[in-house]
């Protein structure tokens, strides 16, 4: 792999890590805000944990995207502006 694309792949990777980990604190927070919460607040609280989870599932899915970028060093530039190119 070039150094160049090297490089660019492990920013986006370390960034997509900090994204999924602050993706799961929101997902933590949701969650208590859900589980104290009653009648109607409840449920737009949880409506608040679903979306959580959806956004912290994305992040995780696109963190894996490209850890395994990394374990393939034929990556090339065009692959890093796919459809996870921030």
């Amino acid at each position: 792999m070039r150094k160049r694309t090297e490089t660019r792949l492990v920013d986006r990777t370390i960034g997509a890590y900090v994204e999924w980990r602050e993706a799961c604190g929101l997902v933590h927070d949701a969650y208590r805000s859900w589980a104290s919460g009653t009648g109607p607040r409840a449920r737009v609280a949880f409506l608040q944990y679903t979306a959580a989870l959806e956004a912290e599932e994305w992040a995780a899915e696109l963190y894996a995207s490209l850890v395994r970028r990394i374990g393939h060093p034929g990556t090339s530039n065009d692959e890093l502006s796919g459809q996870f190119a921030a």
